[in-house]
């Protein structure tokens, strides 16, 4: 999309879905070496950089963008995950938890995306009256 038509509103519903797509691979990375033995389940986060970014009350909006565009998420092992008789750290209960949290927040995120390519593209047609 044009920079001219994108701001911190959009660069972060986009960086979520990002972010929860990058997730979506990691769980299911966890799930398929369900049965490995001494693998470590990993974990993405991006929420609380992402958030920071958007509470900064300094920057200006084409700042704000191009901070939240340039924020990466954090793959990191769960050392503190319990591990079981083989060294493995995977839960599936806690996977397939994930996972459904996780499915929700993309579904979410991506509603609100399009209801914000929707809002910039009716101030579009209506600017044509």
């Amino acid at each position: 999309m044009s920079d001219l038509l994108r701001d911190s509103t959009t660069a972060a519903l986009e960086k979520a879905m990002d972010g929860t797509a990058a997730r979506q691979r990691v769980l299911a990375t966890n799930i398929a070496n369900a049965d490995t033995p001494g693998y470590v389940r990993h974990e993405l986060s991006f929420e609380a950089n992402l958030r920071d970014a958007m509470n900064l009350p300094i920057l200006a909006e084409p700042e704000r963008v191009s901070l939240v565009d340039g924020l990466d998420a954090a793959d990191t092992p769960d050392a503190a995950a319990p591990r079981g008789p083989n060294g493995n750290s995977v839960d599936m209960e806690h996977e397939m938890a994930t996972l459904g949290k996780n499915t929700l927040q993309y579904e979410a995120t991506s509603r609100l995306l399009s209801m914000e390519y929707r809002q910039i593209r009716n101030a579009i047609h209506e600017g044509r009256r």
